[in-house]
């Protein structure tokens, strides 16, 4: 039974799609109440893309753990985050050459067990494999 109504389902389906036919975007459609086909405007042209110049827009996350590696011990750090501040945002919105970052959120960098560190163990100190609190400030 389930078969034969699945079978019905999809030549129904199969039929309603022969009988109404396929329509893409740049066919007319009635916009008027007599019938008549008109060209219905893009809602979109002429509409020109312009840059934010709201502050901080462009938030950028950091996995510290595997971001940049300042030291060689594979492991991510806050000297591997500042040698790429000028990657992020050299300061010149015309130049191009970065990823116009406004903002960092760094993921938790505190000491913890766990390699994400979001179960952190001291709030007021950096994890030594990130660095110390002179390079945090």
């Amino acid at each position: 039974m389930k078969k034969i109504l699945s079978i019905l389902l999809a030549g129904a389906m199969l039929a309603g799609c022969v009988l109404t036919g396929c329509s893409d975007s740049s066919s007319s459609k009635s916009n008027s109440s007599d019938g008549n086909t008109a060209k219905v405007a893009d809602p979109i042209e002429g509409v020109k893309a312009t840059a934010s110049t709201d502050k901080y827009r462009n938030y950028y996350e950091i996995f510290v753990n595997s971001f940049c590696d300042s030291n060689g011990d594979e492991t991510g750090d806050l000297q591997g985050i500042i040698s790429q501040l000028d990657y992020l945002n050299d300061g010149d919105p015309n130049s191009g050459d970065d990823l116009g970052v406004d903002a960092i959120w760094l993921t938790p960098i505190m000491p913890s067990k766990s390699y994400h560190k979001y179960d952190v163990e001291d709030y007021y100190n950096i994890d030594p494999d990130f660095g110390t609190l002179d390079d945090f400030d």
